[in-house]
């Protein structure tokens, strides 16, 4: 079976899998949601009823709601609505929304993917989607649901459901998320109901249901966070993550938006702390990064370099919000400031023993290496392009961070071979790995590939000498940013990595023949030669990041039509 993949009217069949997190049947999806520590609201709880309750509402599927026409088209940003679960009180029967949209032979023709998401916009809502049909939909009732058969602590989703889902996995914020690319023509039903669990194990109920989220559809599996500058794009690309700060973590890491060396090493730090990275003017706190920190409701800011990159005013700043202190993490240089980064990372928590080393002047190579390092807190370290820095030498001779490994990103015109020589007599050859390509969209697809272990087929990497070092990424959801400039691929890197997915860079205007080759290129690049043809799993929900003059529309676009799970 395939999926169909295409880019401005090429179309190329792709073998495909299921993707085991958002479109696996129910029977296999049972296990949900599994120690979220979350503040637990008594079951008895009401809010106020949204829009489409007036009337006879949309609480059964007889009354669903009509979104046929709702949907968003490839490239375009999701729909969305504002609902709200208005009872959380299992003797009440509790709050279900539903909707219902038509899908035709046209549809089943172009192989359209669908995506329903919703998203809390309330930090005691987590709601499920089920999805029904065709034409027939006989849904069990939540109370005989309960708690899930194979894990304690997660909800039941119904097995009746063609698909299901309670997480969605780009979201610390709590959300669900189906994909579907349908087979047959006919109605489909989905229910968003609140999640729900025996409470305590013992007498079953909803949990954390009343309140508000957002409904959003769309067709196709991209939707574009950006804002009108660097730093609200960051902010926007926050907000997709996060409800508040963590309960366990309440930080935030801050960087200038104008610099990527600090911002970039800060990958490390953000994944320990499982928290976002944000990016500011350099000169003062720009108003939208103190507006989230707010809404974030974190307690302690990590600020990244020295005065020169960020002011004291920026740190008079943070430390002027209500709760919030700012600690200044840097160096003399931006050498060293990667260098304290890491090790502040090591001293909070635990840090992989495998380094990324990239050259300390140009970033295209580098930033491939965010989510890597979000996602296994690996230190990135900073170095001059012909010899190896001193300090990076002493950090991987010091026993402060316990690197066994180093993991050089890009060629030889970033990292010379003298450099990797040292490298190799620090370590030894088996413990130094280069990846790179021939230019730095290839380099990107190359780490990509290295980083998801497609090429190995495991959920470890690493290198000769370490051959599982690091926890792989996932290859079916991606992050596009921009290789022409840094600032979103940084703060959409730690994303990606909190989440377990690769960052793919792209020229602006055209998709890199790296990322999906079309049949018409003269160049050496074709399908299988790409990121798609490297594995047979599809792309499913994924993200790009920036506005349209850091990624077209049509880059954006033709990603977008080549996404979607497999049939059903």
């Amino acid at each position: 079976m395939g999926r169909t993949r295409g880019a401005k009217g090429i179309r190329v069949v792709l073998a495909v899998v299921f993707s085991m997190a958002l479109t696996l049947p129910t029977a296999a999806l049972a296990a949900g949601r599994v120690g979220a520590s979350w503040i637990v609201r008594p079951l008895a709880v009401s809010a106020t009823p949204d829009a489409f309750e007036a009337g006879a509402g949309d609480d059964v599927a007889g009354d669903a709601r009509v979104v046929t026409d709702l949907f968003s088209y490839f490239g375009q940003q999701p729909y969305t609505e504002e609902h709200t679960f208005d009872i959380a009180n299992d003797s009440d029967g509790g709050d279900e929304d539903w909707i219902r949209f038509v899908i035709t032979d046209r549809a089943i023709d172009f192989a359209q993917s669908y995506l329903i998401e919703a998203v809390s916009s309330d930090p005691f809502v987590d709601p499920v989607i089920e999805l029904y049909g065709p034409d027939v939909v006989s849904a069990t009732d939540p109370t005989l649901l309960g708690e899930s058969s194979i894990l304690a602590s997660s909800t039941e989703l119904d097995p009746r459901a063609l698909v299901a889902g309670d997480d969605g996995l780009w979201f610390d914020k709590r959300g669900a998320s189906v994909s579907l690319v349908p087979t047959e023509p006919g109605t489909y039903w989905a229910r968003i109901r609140p999640y729900y669990q025996y409470a305590g194990g013992v007498d079953p109920g909803y949990r954390d249901g009343a309140g508000a989220y957002t409904l959003r559809l769309k067709i196709g599996q991209m939707t574009r966070l950006a804002g009108p500058t660097r730093i609200d794009t960051a902010v926007q690309i926050s907000q997709e993550r996060f409800a508040s700060a963590g309960p366990d973590s309440r930080t935030a890491v801050v960087a200038s938006a104008y610099a990527f060396p600090d911002a970039l090493a800060g990958s490390t730090l953000a994944g320990v702390l499982d928290a976002p990275i944000l990016l500011t003017s350099g000169t003062s706190l720009s108003p939208a990064v103190a507006a989230e920190l707010t809404r974030l409701a974190v307690n302690k800011v990590y600020l990244l370099g020295g005065s020169a990159a960020v002011s004291n005013d920026v740190f008079v700043g943070i430390n002027a919000l209500p709760g919030v202190s700012a600690e200044r993490v840097w160096g003399a240089s931006r050498v060293q400031t990667a260098e304290r980064i890491a090790n502040k990372a090591a001293e909070i928590g635990d840090t992989a023993p495998v380094a990324f080393v990239v050259n300390s002047q140009s970033f295209p190579d580098a930033l491939s290496a965010a989510p890597m390092a979000a996602f296994n807190g690996a230190p990135v370290l900073l170095t001059g392009k012909e010899e190896l820095d001193p300090w990076v030498s002493s950090a991987i001779q010091g026993t402060a961070l316990g690197i066994t490994d180093v993991v050089i990103v890009g060629g030889t015109a970033a990292i010379s071979e003298d450099a990797q020589v040292t490298l190799t007599e620090l370590l030894g050859p088996s413990h130094v790995l280069r990846l790179a390509g021939d230019s730095r969209y290839e380099t990107s697809k190359n780490f990509a590939v290295w980083a998801t272990g497609a090429n190995v087929g495991d959920t470890f990497v690493g290198t000769q000498g370490s051959p599982s070092a690091l926890g792989s990424l996932d290859f079916n959801r991606i992050g596009i940013a921009s290789g022409e400039n840094f600032p979103d691929a940084l703060a959409g890197g730690v994303f990606c990595g909190l989440s377990r997915a690769p960052i793919l860079l792209t020229p602006a205007v055209r998709v890199s023949p790296y990322i999906f080759a079309d049949y018409d290129l003269v160049d050496t690049v074709y399908p299988g030669d790409d990121y798609l043809g490297t594995s047979d799993l599809a792309i499913v929900q994924s993200f790009a990041f920036g506005g349209t003059a850091a990624i077209t529309h049509d880059v954006v676009l033709s990603i977008d039509v080549i996404t979607g799970p497999i049939p059903y």
